[in-house]
């Protein structure tokens, strides 16, 4: 991610679909260094004119087994990747 930031390129694809393997460890990892990429808080990025980011999240076929969605029923569901992926980058 600094190498690609640190790039000359105007525009950077972060896939976390196809590109990553999706552990727990690099899920999170990834949002976290998302996170502070677009706020401009990531360690090691030197470039003052970075490229801008598009975001690939995991589809919505993928579940993520660490979030479990429970409705007002009580009923329990996988959560979506695609989801995660896009609220996690939604927090302040």
């Amino acid at each position: 991610m600094v190498a690609a930031l640190n790039s000359r390129a105007k525009v950077w694809l972060a896939d976390l679909e196809d590109a990553t393997s999706p552990t727990w460890a690099n899920v999170i990892g990834g949002q976290l260094n998302l996170f502070n990429a677009i706020r401009g808080n990531l360690p090691g990025v030197n470039n003052r004119e970075q490229p801008t980011i598009g975001l690939r999240p995991r589809g919505w076929h993928l579940p993520e087994k660490h979030l479990i969605h429970v409705d007002d029923k009580g009923s329990q569901s996988e959560t979506s990747g695609a989801m995660v992926d896009f609220g996690s980058l939604l927090l302040p």
